[in-house]
Parts: C-alpha cells; sequence; structure tokens
C-alpha cells in the first residue's frame, strides 16, 4: 500500500531547507523577455529595462559547482541555478512542489521513496535527462564526503523503469522529502561527468546541469558568468545574463550596492543593511524566521560546568534580548527550543529560562560558589560570536560569574571545541543542513556523535537518545512535536547547552529587479526575476 502525494505533505512537515520554488508547480513558467510594459505589484504597468544582465556579487566564490561536492551555503546560492534536484520547497506557500520529479509516494514503512521523472528534461548539452541520469547523480551524491550530514538514512537509489526512480531507505526518515530538495542532490548529465573524468578535468568547473542558467566562464576570485539555457523546462528565464563578482570587502560590497553597480550582494553586514535598507534605490526585507542556532555550549564532562547548578546559573543570569539587539545588531530573535525558529519542530509554546538573578545567585551558591567563580569561553574571535559573548560577559558579572575569554582564529577554535573539546564553555552558531529538529538535536546532544562527532558538550542520556530516534521515524505531526517537546524538557532540565537566539537573514535588493522571491539563506531561483527602468 503506498501514501499518496498528498498524504505524504501532510505526513512530511515544510522546511525552509530548499530551493524557493519559483516558476512550477502551477505557478506561471517564467517568460522570455520582449513586451515594453509589465503589470506593476500595484497593478499599473512597468516599463521593462533595456539591460539584459543582472549584476550580483558575493563575499567569496563557489567552492564547486559539481551539485556532488557542495555544502556551503555560498555554493548553494550558485547550485540552485545550475541545476535542479527532484523536489522544490516554496518559501512563500510552504509547500513542496514538483521538479524533476512530478510525482512521488512512501511505502507503508518508510523504507522506500518512489519518484516520476518528468518527460523531456535538457541538460545544458543539449542531452535529453533520463532515469539512468537521476540514479546516477543520486548515488554519486550520496557516496559523497560532502553529503555526510544528509546521507545516513540512504542506502542507494535504483531505476524502476524509463519512468521511475527508488529510493531506498536505511532506516525512516521523516525529513527525508527535505533532503531531497538539497542542492547536493541536483540532477546532473551522467555523460558529461563521465567525459570530464576521462579527460581528467573539473566537473566542477564545467558543470552541465538542467538549471536555469549555465556557466559561461568562470574567473577565479574574479568573476563568474552565466547565460540563461533557453530550453529550461520551465520555460525561458528572463534575463540573458547572470553575473557575479566577488567582492571579498563587505563595506565595498554596500558601496558598490549603494551607487548602483550591482544589483544584489551577498552579504551585506548588519550595519550596512541599516543604512542600505533606507536608500530609495533599495529594497529590503527581514524574515524571522532562521536557520542559525547561536548557543552556549558547556564542557559536561570535565571542568567547572560538569556541574548542572552551574550551568543553570549561567542560563537565569544572562537576558537572551539583550544578545539580540546588542550582539546581533537586532537581526535575530530569541529562541526557546534546540533548533532554528525556521526549522520543523520548533513549538513557539515552549519557553526556555527567562533572566532571575535571584535564582542564578542560588544555583550558583548550590553548586559550591556562594561567592562567585572564574570561567573561561573560548571562542572564534570574529565579531559575530565576540559581540554577544562580551553582552553575556557583562550579564554573568552581575551574580559573580567571572568570564574571561580565550580567543581563538577559527580553525584553531573549531579544533579545540570541536575536535578535543578542550574548553569550559563556548558561545557558538550551528545551521540547520536539514531543516527540522531531529537534525540538531541528533547532531549535536546525542551519544552516538561523541568522539568524532558534534556532540561537543559531551552530553549523554539515554532517554533522550532514545526520544531522538523515535522521532527520526514518527510521520505523525502532532506526535513528532510531542517527542520534540519531551528532549526539550530534558534540554532544559540538563542544560548541556543553552538555545540563545536564530539569527535572521536581512536581504537587500535593488528596487529595479522584480519577480524575485525572497529566501532566507538565499537559495534563490532567479529565473523569474526581471528589471524595470529606473
Amino acid at each position: 500500500m503506498k501514501k499518496s502525494l498528498k498524504s505524504l505533505l501532510a505526513v512530511c512537515l515544510a522546511a525552509a531547507m530548499a530551493v524557493t520554488a519559483t516558476g512550477c508547480g502551477g505557478s506561471s513558467a517564467p517568460a522570455s523577455g520582449g513586451s515594453s510594459t509589465e503589470s506593476g505589484a500595484a497593478g499599473g504597468e512597468e516599463k521593462l529595462s533595456s539591460r539584459d544582465t543582472l549584476n550580483m556579487a558575493c563575499k567569496s566564490e563557489p567552492t564547486s559547482l559539481d551539485p556532488a561536492q557542495t555544502k556551503d551555503l555560498v555554493t548553494w546560492a550558485f547550485m540552485y541555478n545550475v541545476s535542479d534536484s527532484l523536489i522544490y520547497f516554496n518559501w512563500e506557500t510552504q509547500e513542496y512542489e514538483p521538479a524533476i520529479a512530478t510525482e512521488w509516494s512512501a511505502s507503508d514503512d518508510g523504507l522506500e521513496y518512489t519518484f516520476t521523472i518528468r518527460d523531456g528534461v535538457k541538460f545544458h548539452n543539449g542531452d535529453t535527462m533520463t532515469v539512468d541520469d537521476v540514479v546516477f547523480s543520486l548515488n554519486r551524491a550520496i557516496e559523497s564526503s560532502f553529503t555526510a550530514q544528509t546521507n545516513g538514512c540512504m542506502d542507494h537509489f535504483e531505476k524502476v523503469d524509463d519512468s521511475h526512480v527508488k529510493a531506498v531507505l536505511k532506516y525512516a526518515y521523516a525529513p527525508f522529502i527535505e533532503i531531497m530538495t538539497n542542492p547536493s542532490y541536483s540532477i546532473v548529465s551522467e555523460r558529461a561527468v563521465k567525459e570530464c573524468e576521462a579527460a581528467g578535468k573539473d566537473f566542477g568547473r564545467e558543470p552541465v546541469g538542467c538549471g536555469a542558467y549555465k556557466l559561461k566562464s568562470w574567473q577565479s576570485g574574479n568573476k563568474l558568468e552565466f547565460e540563461r539555457f533557453d530550453d529550461y523546462y520551465r520555460g525561458t528565464p528572463k534575463m540573458k545574463n547572470i553575473n557575479w563578482t566577488i567582492i571579498t570587502d563587505a563595506s565595498a560590497g554596500a558601496m558598490a550596492l549603494e551607487s548602483g553597480e550591482i544589483d544584489y550582494y551577498y552579504k551585506v553586514s548588519n550595519a550596512d543593511f541599516k543604512h542600505l535598507s533606507e536608500l530609495p534605490n533599495l529594497q529590503s526585507k527581514v524574515d524571522e524566521k532562521g536557520f542559525g542556532l547561536f548557543d552556549i555550549t558547556f564542557n559536561t564532562t570535565d571542568g567547572p560546568f560538569k556541574d548542572v547548578n552551574l550551568r543553570k546559573a549561567v542560563a537565569y543570569a544572562i537576558n537572551r534580548e539583550e544578545l539580540v539587539q546588542g550582539g546581533a545588531e537586532g537581526y535575530g530573535v530569541v529562541d526557546d527550543c534546540w533548533c532554528a525558529t525556521g526549522a520543523t519542530g520548533y513549538l513557539p509554546d515552549f519557553k526556555w529560562y527567562e533572566q532571575d538573578l535571584d535564582k542564578a545567585k542560588e544555583c550558583l551558591a548550590a553548586a559550591g560558589y556562594p561567592n562567585g567563580i572564574d570561567v573561561v569561553f573560548t571562542q572564534d574571535s570574529s565579531d559575530t560570536y565576540m559581540a554577544p559573548a562580551e553582552i553575556m560577559q557583562a550579564q554573568l558579572a552581575k551574580v559573580g560569574i567571572n568570564v574571561t575569554f580565550e580567543k581563538l582564529q577559527r580553525s584553531v577554535w573549531i579544533d579545540t571545541v570541536s575536535g578535543n573539546r578542550q574548553f569550559e564553555a563556548s558561545l557558538r552558531m550551528t545551521n540547520h543542513v536539514v531543516n527540522d529538529a531531529e537534525y540538531l538535536l541528533r547532531r549535536r546532544l546525542t551519544s552516538a556523535m561523541l568522539g568524532g562527532g558534534n556532540n561537543y558538550a559531551g552530553y549523554q542520556n539515554p532517554e533522550f537518545d532514545k526520544l531522538v530516534d523515535e522521532a527520526t521515524a514518527e510521520t505523525d505531526t502532532t506526535k513528532r512535536n510531542e517527542i520534540f517537546r519531551q528532549c526539550y524538557e530534558m534540554i532544559k532540565e540538563d542544560v548541556p547547552a543553552i538555545p540563545l537566539y536564530t539569527s535572521t537573514s536581512p536581504i537587500i535588493i535593488s528596487k529595479y529587479v522584480k519577480g524575485w522571491t525572497f529566501h532566507p539563506l538565499e537559495r534563490n531561483v532567479w529565473a523569474n526575476a526581471y528589471l524595470v527602468e529606473e
């Protein structure tokens, strides 16, 4: 007995860690330019610009345009336009929509998913996509070390017939459909990959995908140029070209955006955003549903924070709203759960500790430090972490917890905190690669992630581990959220870490760019974007 698409969508919770599905699943396909006017937002007419190129910029270039070799957010911003995955997540509607797969179903035990593959999809080299290309791409992805954070549930993909592909899972995993929206699982040409390999070339530099834009040139450290793919299966993209310039200095990027030299910059600083958002030639947006959770992680296995009472003292002493306003310059939302506010499984009615200095002092005394204690926070030395950490330092001093900082360069900090657990406490941030609460709960706090994993706190609780395992396979939304609630309650009681806030994503772009859909992680398909006259 197979579950219908509608049933599956009801079961699998909406997750935002995926591509914005502009122009798919029943919405109008992007149209090529040519008319002199477009309907405006207020029902008027907008005159199209004669300019056929979007000028974009970012701080760093992509690591690779091979889906199987990518995992960083900057690269994904490019990948969403070079090749498409089986399914898209529409940020505006919060729904999964067909892409390369036109429909899908799951077995009753959740161990198999069957996808119907769209006919007539073209690759950038002119080849027509086959089921063999799909199976090749997906198996290649799950064999890559770059997808290790998402491929744990997958065994393999196999061809059913010329129109269908089956995913075989090692264990039932409720967010599996969300993973299938990830750009690392985009579909590429098998022939092109093998030809590149045979010639000793890097496919990531000469990608052959099926997305709205194809790579025209790549000048390392300088610029990437893309041209529209006229045979894109959703319709011809409106802009002929998209050029990305590498501007490593964020202030310089902000100046280029202000002057109109570029139409968009990824990513402006919070300080620059405040200024730019007030300019008449730019449009801006901030979404409170974010994907990066800032937290305080304690070493629960050694040092002073081995005592839960001291950890609770910190929880009661801090004012998280002050951290948002001062440390994140207002671009964050206080977070009460052990997942980001935009993640499936975030429970708005669950509440963490509120600041209570008297209770903080009581917990401090219970830990054996009635006269206070000196502690060390090992920190990434960048402003992203030090700004909120210094505010937290002043807050903790009010109850007698005196913080000094061990400031390290990021690579050293990662080894010290993440690799060797040679720290007492650290303020840090984790992004959702899988936009589901289970991802952070498992990755950061389960016993399975001790040793070489990501359980930096050294937290061990067999009952907690059992609950996370239950959440992994549970497909009923109500039951799953109840499991998450129990997990959050355990974390609140044991305090291996303190959720602080979810960072929000201020986005700013030229006001003359239209048809563009906001996504807080820059996962935007630009096929529907167009320019109007200034």
